[in-house]
């Protein structure tokens, strides 16, 4: 169908090209055609003037010949395009374009163009990126006009029509203290022991983490440390005080350095299964064999009563204190398994789940607990995650025997009893990244973390020592040249008393060392000195002259008939 505007009362003529060749028009009493828009549904937009008003106004006319006025007006010439969304009207006297929504005839924004801009033309572009596009499968398809690009997605380079996965861990991407594991488009970053951090970005905590495991008799450390005990100890740690604890056989509770040392009586107290320790108040919290509930006691008074918020729990298998936000997590072989008591309210939170714990660690700085779940139809012990929130999801590691469970910042540690090792887990990929082998009979597993005083550097003296840092101590060393004297490095004087030169030379003593130099008339490295030949180098006596070489020294003498002093002679 050809359309065509008119300036008479006919306004719009319509001839159909088919083959009926029919003539169709549509007349507007309000004024003189100016131009028209069809859109691809047949609707035709069209500018009349208006000589009375002296306007130009916009009218709609549909597919079945009904035409209204938009209530779009302008004084100046006008033109008018039209897409799915948006009519544009050209304002040639204005210099702009004003867009209108289609469907609520609002002004939407304006477009300034350039002067004497006399027509306006709608081009529909084909959306490449919409269809069966040719980028590569780890590109972004990009739609432009008349074509398309494609972009390679971040994580990947381009090469050729291809785009490769870039590996950020050979381009240095991850702190210079973290691991670095790549994966296709991505990598991640874990910091390594040590440090804490995204992996991005990695701050020294200035603690080192020993493992200590123990079996019914000993305690033993990957750091050489062991501890003998009386039967049946049961181990623990004071995350505050860092220090060991461990109750055996002689109802003693005990606590003990890092390093094995300085090990002292916490409290006698019979009937202890399971203990979890508050060293910043100096309360014990236990599971009383007896009555089989948890009791606390203060360490200074002596003062036990049973924790009455945890008096309904039954089954309980574990118990640890979260010093940092004063929780202690409890876990039970029956629902829920998993129990939160805020020390300070003595509210209690349970994280319900359809489980048996069976041992648990918790993770402090994340507010996670990790735990055991013993799977009474499968007879498996599986690895399982809670948060403090309550959300719990399997982990899909299992063991075949009992386990018990340890961590550090980055790692989490399983002690498997039946087959005597330990394995260490990546806590973000849940790789086993090592294996340890320990003695036969291992029982309980801690993590401990010693304060690094080497990390901080205030102990030792600056610049004149070496620090070695140990389990719960640390060891400052001189530098080579200087003595320790109280808590300063002190400069050795070398020179004094049996002199470290040669007899014949001079020592001059300098921070931290010496120097030995020879004397003119020797010649050596100041430890060793040995006499120059003056004579037989020669240049020292004149030509006319004898040379008698003496023990760093020499004397000319003129020859007869000549004077002088030998090292300058003239004839008489």
């Amino acid at each position: 169908c050809l359309v065509i505007v008119t300036a008479s009362n006919l306004s719009i003529v319509l001839y159909d090209l088919g083959e009926s060749s029919s003539v169709r028009v549509i007349t507007y009493d309000g004024g003189f055609g100016q131009s028209l828009y069809v859109f691809e549904d047949g609707t035709i937009y069209w500018v009349i003037y208006n000589p009375f008003t002296t306007s130009f106004i916009i009218l709609c006319t549909s597919k079945e010949g009904v035409t209204r006025n938009l209530g779009i007006w302008y004084i100046g010439e006008i033109c008018v395009v039209v897409d799915r969304l948006y009519i544009y009207v050209l304002d040639k006297d204005n210099n702009r374009i004003d867009i209108y929504s289609r469907r609520t005839l609002m002004k939407l924004w304006e477009l300034h163009v350039i002067p004497n801009v006399n027509e306006l033309i709608l081009v529909l572009d084909i959306d490449e990126c919409c269809s069966n596009n040719t980028c590569h499968m780890n590109a972004t398809c990009s739609d432009t006009p008349g074509s398309f690009v494609c972009t390679c997605n971040e994580g990947f380079e381009p090469s050729g029509d291809d785009c490769l996965d870039i590996n950020e861990c050979d381009r240095g991407s991850c702190d210079p203290n973290a691991d670095c594991v790549n994966s296709q488009g991505s990598f991640y970053c874990t910091c390594i022991s040590g440090f804490v951090g995204n992996g991005l970005n990695c701050t020294e905590t200035c603690e080192d983490e020993i493992l200590f495991y123990s079996t019914s008799s000993e305690i033993i450390s990957n750091s050489s440390v062991s501890i003998p005990t009386a039967d049946n100890n049961i181990l623990g740690y004071d995350k505050y005080n860092r220090r060991l604890l461990y109750y055996d056989d002689t109802e003693n509770l005990y606590s003990v350095g890092l390093n094995g040392l300085n090990s002292t009586v916490l409290i006698n107290k019979a009937n202890i299964a399971e203990f979890a320790y508050d060293g910043e108040r100096g309360v014990l919290y236990y599971l009383n064999s007896r009555t089989l509930k948890i009791n606390s006691v203060n360490i200074s008074s002596g003062e036990d009563a049973p924790v009455q918020a945890l008096d309904s729990l039954s089954g309980i298998r574990g118990v640890e204190m979260d010093t940092k936000n004063r929780y202690l997590v409890i876990a039970k072989s029956s629902e829920p398994p998993i129990v939160r008591l805020d020390i300070t309210s003595f509210e209690t939170q349970r994280i319900n789940f359809d489980g048996s714990a069976q041992a648990l660690s918790f993770d402090q700085d994340n507010e996670v607990v990790y735990w055991v779940n013993f799977v009474v139809s499968t007879e498996k012990y599986n690895l399982t995650r809670s948060s403090y929130t309550g959300q719990t999801v399997a982990l899909n590691i299992s063991y075949d025997g009992e386990i018990d469970l340890a961590q550090d910042y980055m790692h989490l540690y399983v002690l498997d009893k039946e087959n005597n090792r330990i394995d260490k887990y990546n806590k973000r990929t849940w790789v086993k990244i090592n294996v340890f082998n320990i003695n036969d009979g291992p029982q309980r597993l801690i993590v401990a973390f010693d304060y690094d005083e080497c990390c901080v550097g205030t102990y030792c003296p600056e610049m004149l020592s070496t620090c070695s840092n140990t389990p719960s101590s640390f060891e400052c060393m001189c530098i080579e040249g200087y003595f320790r004297n109280g808590t300063i490095c002190q400069d050795i004087i070398d020179c004094d008393d049996e002199s470290p030169c040669h007899v014949n030379a001079t020592c001059n003593d300098i921070p931290g060392s010496y120097e030995c130099n020879c004397p003119d008339g020797l010649t050596g490295n100041g430890t060793y000195c040995e006499d120059i030949n003056e004579c037989m180098v020669g240049g020292f006596c004149h030509d006319n002259a004898t040379c008698d070489n003496t023990y760093g020294s020499y004397s000319c003498e003129c020859y007869g008939g000549f004077t002088g002093d030998g090292k300058n002679c003239t004839g008489i």
